[in-house]
């Protein structure tokens, strides 16, 4: 078997020693600011490997000590923006053959690197899937392998075959807190911005932050809903963020332009898994292999999500996510390239996920004419583009 062979002779692997963690978890980045302030007397040379990986702090020249670096000194005086640039520059280059943090890890790649390379390929990537294939990494040429090696676990029912590789590998290493070892690595990685961390059913999952999706989590869970739609004139439109302000919401705009960003990405990945999952199950694994987020790489298409039907026909997907379905009604926005895409084509459809923060989100999937004044759906134009024309010759009157 291709992955049995993959860590067959490998006794290397990323790890990290037992020490003062700093997560996403235990929110890192206002943990590190207290122990490089409050409880610097506190660190050691061995509790704290993840502060020196950070690059905030090094050994004194007699090695018995140590001391802020001028990254450390500016993390403390910095604000959020600073102190995430910071942490960021100095994990793209830390290295597992850094003597001066590890001497006992000697792989030498980039960890951090590997992994957000990885993550353009494969979106997201769970714990298991971290600590089966990633870890095991000793070469940066090996990441093509280890894709195929990941979506080719993703794809399989039957997942025995690497879960008995990998505890037979780790057994004969004589290893008994393998995961313990390497999470240290995984969890110092969340510290970053550059990653999104979810959490379902007790599995981690990372990806990417252009990515903001959900990782791949059992599909199956994913339910399609039947909803009568009864939308009157006196729908509650409340939008996100903002404060109570003599009696009117602020809306804080660009907040809530990141939380729909952000939902809509968790949506598209749902729908995904779902269309793959619905395509599996009816024997078309090789259209199931085809289904993409297109909107990842171009957003001028209309509709986000490509899929098929069981005869090999494109789906064109435009997916919408609702937190939840609390009341009577629900509402969500459309775009006019998104509105013309799905009147001219049939193949355009429409979903909407509810509860798309949750490990059973649901999907409703709007009728084809609903846009055609169908009778229980309100469409109340937004925004409008306004063009304003100038006459240069006076541009010069005040």
């Amino acid at each position: 078997m291709e992955y049995e062979n993959f860590i067959r002779d490998r006794s290397s692997f990323w790890r990290k020693t037992k020490q003062i963690e700093f997560s996403r978890k235990n929110n890192g980045i206002e943990k590190v600011q207290e122990y490089l302030t409050k409880k610097f007397d506190e660190l050691t040379t061995r509790n704290s490997m993840t502060l020196r990986i950070f690059g905030l702090i090094e050994k004194t020249s007699d090695f018995n000590s140590l001391k802020l670096t001028q990254d450390g000194s500016d993390f403390i005086e910095g604000g959020p923006d600073v102190k995430f640039a910071i942490i960021n520059k100095n994990l793209l280059n830390f290295s597992l053959d850094d003597g001066d943090i590890n001497p006992r890890l000697r792989i030498d790649v980039r960890p951090f690197q590997i992994l957000l390379t990885l993550l353009k390929d494969l979106n997201t990537i769970s714990f298991t899937e971290y600590k089966f294939f990633v870890c095991w990494i000793q070469d940066e040429s090996e990441i093509e392998r280890v894709v195929k090696l990941i979506q080719r676990y993703r794809g399989s029912e039957d997942k025995s075959d690497e879960v008995k590789a990998f505890e037979g590998r780790v057994q004969s290493l004589n290893i008994a807190d393998f995961d313990d070892h390497v999470s240290r690595l995984f969890h110092t990685f969340t510290v970053s911005n550059l990653l999104n961390v979810f959490d379902f059913d007790n599995e981690v999952y990372l990806s990417a932050l252009e990515y903001n999706e959900l990782s791949d989590f059992n599909s199956s869970v994913i339910q399609p809903i039947e909803i009568k739609l009864k939308i009157g004139e006196n729908s509650i439109h409340e939008a996100e963020g903002g404060k109570v302000s003599g009696g009117k919401k602020k809306i804080d705009y660009v907040k809530r332009q990141e939380n729909m960003m952000a939902a809509g990405h968790i949506g598209e990945f749902i729908v995904k898994e779902f269309e793959k999952e619905n395509l599996t199950k009816i024997g078309r694994r090789d259209l199931a292999d085809k289904v993409r987020v297109v909107s990842e790489y171009d957003d001028t298409l209309g509709y986000d999500v490509l899929s098929f039907d069981g005869g090999g026909n494109e789906k064109h997907i435009e997916v919408k996510a609702v937190q939840n379905l609390s009341g009577n009604s629900f509402a969500f926005f459309i775009t006019e390239n998104e509105k013309r895409a799905h009147e001219l084509s049939d193949s355009h459809l429409i979903y909407i996920v509810f509860d798309y923060k949750e490990s059973n989100p649901r999907i409703f999937k709007m009728p084809k004419g609903f846009l055609q004044n169908s009778e229980g759906v309100q469409i109340t134009p937004t925004s409008y583009q306004v063009k304003v024309y100038v006459d240069k010759k006076d541009e010069g009157a005040r």
